[in-house]
């Protein structure tokens, strides 16, 4: 259940109000719970297909729960037209499918995940050594 702060207690104790309670409040420790962000996912958002889908209302083609893609449209239907690095075309999905996820920026320091065994343009002279910096997004 998605619940609603209504009170938090001197000691940072969370009394929490949902549908689902009666009319007392849900007591709750802070470390038991996560806040839920409610805004909707815009153009430029970057996204992937929540675990929790088994199937994408579109399919799949060769996106995976791992793919990470940038909302690049939001159609008349609310559908959700993601770009892919490895896709020529847009990629169609609901927004109930997707999460966003945080975006790569100027600066940041990266390297090859460890559960890579080979990345999908090769590895060049880099190595799972290999630390970068991300000098530009386009």
């Amino acid at each position: 259940s998605i619940g609603t702060i209504t009170t938090i207690d001197a000691d940072g104790k969370l009394r929490v109000y949902t549908s689902s309670c009666s009319q007392k409040a849900w007591m709750l420790d802070p470390a038991e719970v996560e806040v839920v962000e409610e805004q909707p996912i815009c153009i430029g958002d970057w996204v992937r297909v929540k675990s929790s889908v088994p199937t994408p209302t579109h399919q799949w083609g060769e996106v995976t729960h791992k793919s990470i893609g940038v909302v690049q449209k939001i159609d008349d239907d609310g559908d959700l037209w993601v770009a892919f690095c490895f896709l020529e075309r847009l990629w169609v999905c609901k927004p109930s499918e997707m999460e966003r996820v945080r975006p790569f920026n100027i600066g940041d320091r990266v390297r090859v995940k460890h559960s890579v065994v080979t990345p999908r343009w090769g590895w060049g002279m880099e190595t799972y050594a290999s630390r970068g910096v991300i000098s530009g997004v386009d």
